[in-house]
């Protein structure tokens, strides 16, 4: 029995290896040394920036009373991924201080994909912010998304033009390696409940049978 149990663990424990380093693999993202780990950072053309959207949060649609007698509403954080269409507020953090004495544009726009891999049409603009210098290095603006669908923060910092996707209303994708790996799971437990079923009953069997003789 000690055996067998010795047996299972080493089965669970190589399952386990293969569907995190399947999950490790699915997951993986291109970012810049130094930001690795940070959510919601997009580095491009030398720029690295810090989006982030607010929309409110699910269940929080009625508005809460201050003790002023204001209202606001509870609003919720995303990076890239917005779960419905509306009014939602864009801040936009310029990591690289030696961007902020630079000339920063900023539009939102609704985009589908292009002919070429990777690449863009812009459809329509939702909101056009003039060029201007951010100090604070944190530019802030508000824009309705009015259905689902794709779309992208452009932002144009001396001339050169940094594309942030955004996509609003839809399910993210669920990687490939990561459905592959759920399958091999079920298949793996339910091979190691058999293993341990199957040899526990043939050592119960054996015991019967000493037992008889």
């Amino acid at each position: 029995m000690k055996k067998l149990s010795q047996n299972a663990f080493f089965l669970t424990i190589t399952a386990l290896f293969c569907i995190s380093h399947a999950w490790a693999q699915g997951s993986s993202q291109t970012q810049q040394p130094g930001y690795i780990g940070l959510p919601c950072v997009t580095t491009d053309k030398g720029y690295v920036v810090h989006f982030t959207a607010y929309q409110p949060a699910a269940g929080t649609m009625e508005k809460e009373k201050e003790k002023e007698g204001e209202v606001r509403s509870a609003f919720q954080r995303f990076c890239h991924d917005l779960p419905i269409a509306g009014v939602t507020y864009i801040t936009i953090d310029l990591v690289d201080k030696y961007t902020r004495n630079r000339l920063v544009a900023l539009r939102i726009v609704e985009v589908e994909a292009g002919e070429e891999p990777d690449s863009i049409t812009e459809v329509r603009t939702l909101i056009d912010v003039p060029e201007k210098k951010y100090r604070t290095g944190l530019v802030e603006t508000q824009v309705t998304f009015d259905q689902k669908g794709l779309y992208a923060a452009i932002l144009t910092i001396g001339g050169e033009e940094l594309t942030i996707p955004v996509r609003v209303g839809i399910e993210k994708e669920i990687p490939l390696a990561r459905r592959i790996s759920n399958i091999v799971l079920g298949v793996l437990i339910l091979s190691i409940l058999g293993y341990v079923l199957y040899h526990f009953r043939l050592q119960i069997l054996a015991k019967i049978k000493n037992k008889k003789a």
